[in-house]
Protein backbone atom coordinates (compact mmCIF):
# COMPACT_ATOMS: atom_id res chain seq x y z
CA UNK A 1 0.00 0.00 0.00
CA UNK A 2 1.22 3.39 -1.12
CA UNK A 3 0.45 6.52 0.82
CA UNK A 4 1.81 9.46 3.74
CA UNK A 5 2.29 8.66 7.55
CA UNK A 6 2.08 12.16 8.87
CA UNK A 7 3.54 12.42 12.43
CA UNK A 8 3.82 15.31 15.39
CA UNK A 9 7.51 15.30 16.88
CA UNK A 10 9.34 17.19 19.42
CA UNK A 11 12.85 17.54 20.12
CA UNK A 12 13.34 20.28 23.60
CA UNK A 13 13.27 23.15 20.75
CA UNK A 14 10.40 25.87 20.12
CA UNK A 15 10.18 25.57 16.26
CA UNK A 16 8.83 29.56 16.23
CA UNK A 17 12.72 30.18 17.19
CA UNK A 18 13.69 27.73 14.14
CA UNK A 19 15.54 29.88 11.54
CA UNK A 20 16.07 27.19 9.30
CA UNK A 21 16.77 23.56 9.26
CA UNK A 22 18.64 20.78 7.44
CA UNK A 23 19.29 16.90 7.28
CA UNK A 24 22.53 15.91 8.51
CA UNK A 25 25.05 14.97 5.51
CA UNK A 26 27.13 12.99 8.06
CA UNK A 27 26.69 9.27 6.47
CA UNK A 28 24.39 6.93 7.96
CA UNK A 29 23.09 9.76 10.27
CA UNK A 30 19.51 10.44 11.18
CA UNK A 31 20.03 13.76 13.28
CA UNK A 32 18.77 17.05 11.75
CA UNK A 33 20.51 20.30 12.59
CA UNK A 34 18.99 23.56 13.50
CA UNK A 35 19.92 27.16 13.47
CA UNK A 36 17.98 29.27 15.92
CA UNK A 37 17.41 33.02 15.95
CA UNK A 38 19.83 33.50 18.60
CA UNK A 39 22.35 31.91 16.88
CA UNK A 40 22.48 28.37 18.37
CA UNK A 41 22.84 25.87 15.95
CA UNK A 42 21.63 22.46 17.38
CA UNK A 43 21.41 19.08 16.56
CA UNK A 44 17.86 17.33 16.45
CA UNK A 45 17.31 13.71 16.63
CA UNK A 46 13.33 13.37 16.52
CA UNK A 47 13.70 9.34 17.44
CA UNK A 48 14.68 10.24 21.10
CA UNK A 49 13.64 13.82 21.12
CA UNK A 50 16.88 15.13 22.21
CA UNK A 51 18.92 17.99 21.32
CA UNK A 52 22.75 19.14 21.51
CA UNK A 53 24.06 22.55 21.09
CA UNK A 54 26.72 22.73 18.44
CA UNK A 55 27.62 25.63 18.21
CA UNK A 56 26.87 29.54 18.60
CA UNK A 57 27.12 31.39 15.97
CA UNK A 58 27.52 34.96 15.20
CA UNK A 59 24.59 36.59 13.01
CA UNK A 60 25.69 39.74 13.61
CA UNK A 61 26.69 40.43 10.00
CA UNK A 62 22.57 40.00 9.03
CA UNK A 63 20.61 42.95 7.34
CA UNK A 64 17.40 43.19 6.78
CA UNK A 65 16.25 40.23 5.24
CA UNK A 66 14.76 38.18 8.01
CA UNK A 67 15.09 35.07 5.44
CA UNK A 68 18.32 33.05 5.80
CA UNK A 69 18.94 29.62 5.13
CA UNK A 70 21.73 26.93 6.26
CA UNK A 71 24.17 25.12 4.48
CA UNK A 72 25.88 21.82 5.70
CA UNK A 73 28.77 20.33 4.47
CA UNK A 74 29.06 16.42 4.39
CA UNK A 75 32.37 16.50 6.70
CA UNK A 76 30.46 18.46 9.57
CA UNK A 77 33.43 20.64 9.97
CA UNK A 78 31.79 23.72 8.26
CA UNK A 79 28.61 25.54 7.61
CA UNK A 80 27.17 28.65 5.57
CA UNK A 81 24.31 30.68 6.75
CA UNK A 82 23.54 33.69 4.07
CA UNK A 83 20.03 35.79 3.54
CA UNK A 84 18.41 34.17 0.95
CA UNK A 85 17.72 37.60 -0.84
CA UNK A 86 20.10 39.89 0.73
CA UNK A 87 23.84 40.73 -0.04
CA UNK A 88 25.45 39.06 3.11
CA UNK A 89 26.69 35.86 4.54
CA UNK A 90 29.51 33.75 6.78
CA UNK A 91 31.44 30.14 6.63
CA UNK A 92 31.81 28.75 9.99
CA UNK A 93 34.17 26.11 11.27
CA UNK A 94 31.88 24.38 13.48
CA UNK A 95 34.38 23.11 16.27
CA UNK A 96 34.75 26.82 17.32
CA UNK A 97 32.02 29.29 15.78
CA UNK A 98 34.31 31.39 14.25
CA UNK A 99 33.68 32.80 10.86
CA UNK A 100 36.47 31.56 8.62
CA UNK A 101 35.16 34.44 6.20
CA UNK A 102 32.39 36.36 4.93
CA UNK A 103 30.18 36.22 1.86
CA UNK A 104 29.22 39.48 0.13
CA UNK A 105 27.65 38.98 -3.46
CA UNK A 106 27.08 42.98 -4.11
CA UNK A 107 24.14 44.94 -3.96
CA UNK A 108 23.19 45.02 -7.31
CA UNK A 109 19.21 43.65 -6.75
CA UNK A 110 20.12 40.94 -4.42
CA UNK A 111 16.06 40.75 -3.50
CA UNK A 112 15.49 38.77 -6.66
CA UNK A 113 17.35 35.74 -6.38
CA UNK A 114 18.61 33.28 -3.91
CA UNK A 115 21.74 33.49 -2.26
CA UNK A 116 24.18 31.54 -4.49
CA UNK A 117 26.44 29.05 -2.46
CA UNK A 118 27.14 25.51 -1.96
CA UNK A 119 30.16 23.31 -0.84
CA UNK A 120 32.28 20.71 -2.41
CA UNK A 121 35.57 18.40 -2.04
CA UNK A 122 38.56 19.13 -4.26
CA UNK A 123 42.14 18.25 -3.50
CA UNK A 124 41.06 17.03 -0.31
CA UNK A 125 39.86 19.61 0.87
CA UNK A 126 36.81 21.56 2.00
CA UNK A 127 35.66 24.21 -0.81
CA UNK A 128 33.02 27.08 -1.05
CA UNK A 129 30.98 27.72 -4.48
CA UNK A 130 29.49 31.41 -3.63
CA UNK A 131 28.08 34.08 -5.46
CA UNK A 132 30.86 37.69 -5.51
CA UNK A 133 28.58 40.11 -8.06
CA UNK A 134 24.90 39.15 -9.38
CA UNK A 135 26.71 37.56 -12.33
CA UNK A 136 30.17 35.65 -11.18
CA UNK A 137 30.89 33.17 -8.97
CA UNK A 138 33.92 32.30 -7.24
CA UNK A 139 35.06 29.06 -4.97
CA UNK A 140 37.18 29.93 -2.13
CA UNK A 141 39.20 27.41 0.93
CA UNK A 142 36.13 26.60 3.77
CA UNK A 143 38.87 27.04 6.10
CA UNK A 144 41.11 29.56 5.06
CA UNK A 145 38.91 31.99 2.71
CA UNK A 146 41.40 31.59 -0.41
CA UNK A 147 40.29 32.77 -3.17
CA UNK A 148 40.73 29.76 -6.18
CA UNK A 149 39.36 31.24 -8.75
CA UNK A 150 40.79 34.39 -9.34
CA UNK A 151 40.08 36.07 -12.63
CA UNK A 152 39.35 39.88 -14.37
CA UNK A 153 35.85 40.53 -14.20
CA UNK A 154 34.79 40.64 -18.01
CA UNK A 155 33.39 43.95 -19.20
CA UNK A 156 30.16 43.83 -21.12
CA UNK A 157 31.80 43.94 -24.85
CA UNK A 158 33.52 40.88 -24.25
CA UNK A 159 31.40 38.91 -25.57
CA UNK A 160 33.14 35.69 -24.95
CA UNK A 161 33.66 36.36 -21.53
CA UNK A 162 30.61 38.56 -19.96
CA UNK A 163 27.97 36.68 -18.71
CA UNK A 164 24.99 38.91 -18.35
CA UNK A 165 22.80 36.62 -15.96
CA UNK A 166 21.97 36.44 -12.13
CA UNK A 167 23.04 33.62 -10.76
CA UNK A 168 20.95 31.54 -8.03
CA UNK A 169 20.13 28.12 -5.99
CA UNK A 170 23.70 26.02 -6.46
CA UNK A 171 23.15 22.14 -6.27
CA UNK A 172 26.30 19.99 -7.23
CA UNK A 173 26.33 16.62 -8.74
CA UNK A 174 26.60 13.45 -6.46
CA UNK A 175 29.87 12.76 -7.29
CA UNK A 176 31.16 16.23 -7.42
CA UNK A 177 32.07 16.85 -10.85
CA UNK A 178 29.22 19.40 -12.12
CA UNK A 179 27.63 22.66 -10.73
CA UNK A 180 23.58 23.29 -11.63
CA UNK A 181 22.82 26.96 -11.16
CA UNK A 182 19.40 28.06 -11.17
CA UNK A 183 18.97 31.86 -11.93
CA UNK A 184 17.44 33.78 -14.67
CA UNK A 185 18.08 37.33 -16.91
CA UNK A 186 16.36 40.14 -17.05
CA UNK A 187 12.64 39.41 -18.91
CA UNK A 188 12.48 37.80 -16.55
CA UNK A 189 13.47 34.54 -17.54
CA UNK A 190 14.77 31.86 -15.72
CA UNK A 191 17.78 29.69 -17.43
CA UNK A 192 19.42 26.29 -15.62
CA UNK A 193 23.26 26.75 -16.59
CA UNK A 194 26.02 23.54 -15.91
CA UNK A 195 29.48 23.40 -15.84
CA UNK A 196 32.31 20.71 -15.22
CA UNK A 197 33.98 21.61 -11.44
CA UNK A 198 37.08 20.25 -12.65
CA UNK A 199 37.62 22.29 -15.45
CA UNK A 200 36.96 25.37 -13.51
CA UNK A 201 38.99 24.73 -10.89
CA UNK A 202 42.32 22.95 -12.50
CA UNK A 203 42.31 24.55 -15.78
CA UNK A 204 39.72 27.21 -16.51
CA UNK A 205 38.93 30.34 -14.20
CA UNK A 206 36.28 31.53 -16.32
CA UNK A 207 34.89 28.05 -16.72
CA UNK A 208 31.34 29.05 -14.85
CA UNK A 209 31.02 32.04 -17.74
CA UNK A 210 32.11 30.48 -21.12
CA UNK A 211 33.97 27.80 -20.43
CA UNK A 212 33.77 24.49 -22.86
CA UNK A 213 31.33 22.90 -20.42
CA UNK A 214 29.20 25.09 -19.79
CA UNK A 215 25.82 25.13 -21.31
CA UNK A 216 22.47 26.00 -20.36
CA UNK A 217 19.83 22.72 -19.45
CA UNK A 218 16.44 24.46 -19.80
CA UNK A 219 14.56 28.14 -20.04
CA UNK A 220 11.39 29.61 -18.97
CA UNK A 221 9.08 32.44 -19.83
CA UNK A 222 8.63 34.03 -16.19
CA UNK A 223 9.33 31.80 -14.16
CA UNK A 224 12.87 31.78 -11.84
CA UNK A 225 14.27 29.40 -9.49
CA UNK A 226 12.26 26.17 -10.86
CA UNK A 227 12.20 23.28 -8.89
CA UNK A 228 15.41 21.24 -9.86
CA UNK A 229 17.16 17.97 -8.41
CA UNK A 230 19.97 15.59 -9.21
CA UNK A 231 18.44 12.36 -10.39
CA UNK A 232 21.87 10.55 -10.91
CA UNK A 233 25.75 11.09 -11.71
CA UNK A 234 25.11 13.36 -14.47
CA UNK A 235 21.45 13.42 -14.66
CA UNK A 236 19.55 16.89 -13.59
CA UNK A 237 15.16 17.09 -12.82
CA UNK A 238 13.66 20.71 -14.37
CA UNK A 239 10.47 21.33 -13.55
CA UNK A 240 8.49 23.18 -16.43
CA UNK A 241 8.30 21.87 -20.06
CA UNK A 242 8.53 24.91 -22.58
CA UNK A 243 11.68 25.93 -23.76
CA UNK A 244 13.23 28.87 -25.82
CA UNK A 245 11.55 31.16 -23.44
CA UNK A 246 8.05 30.22 -24.41
CA UNK A 247 5.57 29.47 -22.00
CA UNK A 248 6.04 26.90 -19.24
CA UNK A 249 3.45 24.01 -18.55
CA UNK A 250 2.95 21.54 -16.12
CA UNK A 251 6.10 18.94 -16.04
CA UNK A 252 9.22 18.03 -15.23
CA UNK A 253 12.12 16.84 -18.01
CA UNK A 254 15.14 15.36 -17.42
CA UNK A 255 18.75 16.25 -19.51
CA UNK A 256 22.04 14.43 -19.82
CA UNK A 257 24.50 17.17 -18.06
CA UNK A 258 27.29 16.17 -20.18
CA UNK A 259 25.67 16.69 -23.31
CA UNK A 260 22.42 18.57 -22.55
CA UNK A 261 20.24 16.02 -24.38
CA UNK A 262 17.10 15.69 -23.16
CA UNK A 263 16.41 12.37 -21.62
CA UNK A 264 13.23 11.84 -20.78
CA UNK A 265 9.59 14.22 -20.18
CA UNK A 266 6.47 13.82 -18.17
CA UNK A 267 3.71 16.20 -18.88
CA UNK A 268 1.22 17.04 -16.13
CA UNK A 269 -1.12 18.33 -17.54
CA UNK A 270 -4.19 17.76 -14.80
CA UNK A 271 -1.82 20.15 -12.27
CA UNK A 272 -1.86 23.88 -12.36
CA UNK A 273 0.37 26.21 -13.91
CA UNK A 274 2.56 27.83 -11.12
CA UNK A 275 4.69 30.77 -12.07
CA UNK A 276 7.84 30.81 -10.05
CA UNK A 277 9.27 34.20 -8.45
CA UNK A 278 12.48 33.75 -6.79
CA UNK A 279 11.43 35.64 -3.83
CA UNK A 280 8.65 32.76 -3.14
CA UNK A 281 8.44 32.71 0.75
CA UNK A 282 7.79 28.93 0.07
CA UNK A 283 9.27 28.25 -3.37
CA UNK A 284 8.41 24.57 -4.68
CA UNK A 285 11.21 22.11 -4.86
CA UNK A 286 12.54 18.90 -6.05
CA UNK A 287 14.14 16.29 -4.08
CA UNK A 288 15.33 12.11 -5.22
CA UNK A 289 16.12 9.23 -3.86
CA UNK A 290 14.47 6.34 -5.48
CA UNK A 291 11.05 8.48 -6.40
CA UNK A 292 11.24 11.95 -6.78
CA UNK A 293 9.08 14.18 -4.91
CA UNK A 294 7.56 17.29 -6.47
CA UNK A 295 6.56 19.78 -3.64
CA UNK A 296 4.92 22.75 -3.69
CA UNK A 297 2.64 25.35 -1.99
CA UNK A 298 -0.15 25.02 -4.86
CA UNK A 299 0.59 21.62 -6.15
CA UNK A 300 1.02 19.78 -2.40
CA UNK A 301 3.69 16.79 -2.94
CA UNK A 302 3.82 14.73 -5.61
CA UNK A 303 5.68 11.66 -5.46
CA UNK A 304 7.20 10.51 -9.30
CA UNK A 305 8.41 7.02 -10.36
CA UNK A 306 10.75 8.16 -13.16
CA UNK A 307 11.56 4.70 -14.36
CA UNK A 308 7.98 4.28 -15.07
CA UNK A 309 7.06 8.23 -15.79
CA UNK A 310 4.07 7.52 -13.80
CA UNK A 311 2.62 9.31 -10.84
CA UNK A 312 2.63 7.03 -7.90
CA UNK A 313 1.18 9.30 -5.33
CA UNK A 314 -0.07 13.11 -4.20
CA UNK A 315 -1.25 14.66 -1.36
CA UNK A 316 -2.00 18.35 -1.67
CA UNK A 317 -2.28 19.24 2.09
CA UNK A 318 1.36 18.35 2.40
CA UNK A 319 4.20 21.01 2.12
CA UNK A 320 7.05 19.71 3.81
CA UNK A 321 10.33 22.24 3.43
CA UNK A 322 13.27 19.62 4.01
CA UNK A 323 14.03 15.90 3.11
CA UNK A 324 16.15 13.65 4.94
CA UNK A 325 18.07 11.09 2.72
CA UNK A 326 18.90 8.58 5.49
CA UNK A 327 15.77 8.48 7.40
CA UNK A 328 14.08 8.82 4.21
CA UNK A 329 11.08 11.18 6.15
CA UNK A 330 10.04 14.83 4.86
CA UNK A 331 9.84 17.23 7.77
CA UNK A 332 7.80 20.67 8.11
CA UNK A 333 7.16 22.84 10.58
CA UNK A 334 5.53 25.78 11.94
CA UNK A 335 5.00 28.10 14.56
CA UNK A 336 4.11 25.43 17.05
CA UNK A 337 4.96 21.98 15.94
CA UNK A 338 7.30 19.77 13.88
CA UNK A 339 5.61 17.57 11.02
CA UNK A 340 7.77 14.47 10.19
CA UNK A 341 6.44 12.76 6.66
CA UNK A 342 6.61 9.40 5.22
CA UNK A 343 6.40 8.23 2.03
CA UNK A 344 5.08 4.44 2.07
CA UNK A 345 6.37 3.46 -1.53
CA UNK A 346 5.19 0.33 -3.24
Amino acid sequence: MSGFIVESASCGVDPGDVLDLRPSLAPGRKHWVALLRNGDLIRIDFATGSKERIADLDLKWKQDDPRVDLYLEPNGEFCAVVERHGQFGAVYELSTGRITFQLDRGDYFPRLSVFPVAFLTHAGRTRVVHGTSWNRLDVSDAETGKLLTARVDAQHDDRERYLDYFHGTLSVSPDGKWIADNGWIWHPSGIVRVWNVVDWLKSNPYESESGDSAREIGTFNQDCDVPFCWVGKAHLAIWGIGGNFKTTYAGLRVFDVTTGNLQMQISQADSPIEHVEANHERPPWFVWDKWLFDISPVRGTLVWDLESGERIGSDKALKPRRYHPVSRQLLDWNEEEFLLIQWQGR
